[in-house]
């Protein structure tokens, strides 16, 4: 199993790294290849809205940095985004790439939408949150909608009322809860 693990946090322990971590941990030990990219530490441009990549039905033309993490992701059976909660949505590190991935689509296939990516591919998104629970569950919905192109299997994690570093580690139950979701995707790649 391949895995593309996306960390949007500006924090090298930032609470959504270290709960990404945890659930690529898991994956790992079972056997996985996981391949992590920092966003914050990558130099690339949000989309130039050039339609080069759905005219010629090809990965995003920019060369920067995101050119070799659109090669991974192209090739995965799980990617994980992972972000804190930043003014209402994920963070402008891990937009930028989501922005970006629409070179993944073939609107010409069908008249419909089509994905570019490995057909059964699963999607886990982990988003940490300062406010309160309550706050924010719409972001999660938004980006499953928005990610229908890609996959039919999207985890959530959601974890409010975490705003210091490494906060996380003393909240068991979202640590379990990313063991959880790696044994789903475990299982599920096994079924293959």
């Amino acid at each position: 199993m391949k895995v593309t693990c996306l960390l949007g946090s500006p924090r090298k322990n930032g609470n959504s790294t270290l709960l990404a971590r945890k659930l690529c941990d898991t994956l790992e030990h079972a056997g996985a290849e996981i391949h992590y990219y920092e966003l914050n530490k990558m130099n690339y441009r949000g989309c130039q809205a050039c339609d080069v990549c759905q005219k010629q039905k090809r990965n995003c033309i920019l060369r920067d940095d995101l050119a070799e993490v659109f090669e991974t992701v192209q090739d995965s059976d799980v990617v994980i985004f992972a972000s804190p909660v930043y003014f209402g949505d994920v963070s402008a590190q891990l937009k930028g790439y989501i922005d970006r991935s629409r070179c993944f689509i073939d609107r010409s296939a069908d008249g419909g939408k089509n994905s570019r990516l490995k057909p059964g591919i699963k999607f886990a998104m982990i988003l940490t949150q300062a406010a309160p629970e309550g706050y924010y569950q719409g972001i999660h919905y938004e980006y499953e909608r928005l990610f229908q192109v890609f996959t039919e299997d999207m985890h959530l994690i959601q974890v409010p009322g975490v705003l210091r570093e490494k906060e996380i580690l003393n909240r068991p139950e979202f640590l379990r809860q990313a063991e959880d979701i790696a044994k789903k995707l475990l299982r599920w790649n096994s079924s293959i």
